[in-house]
């Protein structure tokens, strides 16, 4: 499934910028697996945001996710960390058909809830 996201805001004084293409799939084992073709500047924060998204809407361990970043694009000093968890999250709930809670307020600052799974949270696949 294809996730899209990209954001272009000024919020708060600041400016916010990257675009995310991805490829994401459910897998049969317990993992989460992540190709990032060239994008390794952003890993950590890529694989982030994988282990966010499968802690907090998948509703079993019992299976894995598989991503492909196909496409990042950033542009300094409007990308960091933060901003390119925020948009793979937002991404994967775009390829998966969820309404992602993660956010950016109007101060600026990020909204991230807890990722521990609670009965509110459905099987994701």
């Amino acid at each position: 499934m294809e996730g899209l996201f990209k954001i272009k805001e000024k919020i708060n004084g600041r400016t916010y910028y990257v675009q995310v293409c991805l490829q994401a799939e459910e897998i049969a084992q317990q993992a989460i697996e992540i190709e990032m073709r060239g994008f390794t500047t952003w890993k950590s924060a890529v694989t982030f945001a994988a282990e966010y998204f499968h802690r907090r809407y998948a509703g079993s361990d019992k299976r894995g996710l598989k991503i492909s970043i196909q496409y990042l694009h950033d542009m300094e000093p409007d990308t960091n960390n933060m901003i390119v968890f925020y948009a793979v999250v937002q991404a994967l709930c775009h390829a998966f058909g969820r309404q992602g809670d993660v956010a950016i307020d109007e101060s600026g600052k990020f909204v991230v809830p807890k990722s521990s799974r609670g009965p509110a949270v459905g099987n994701l696949f």
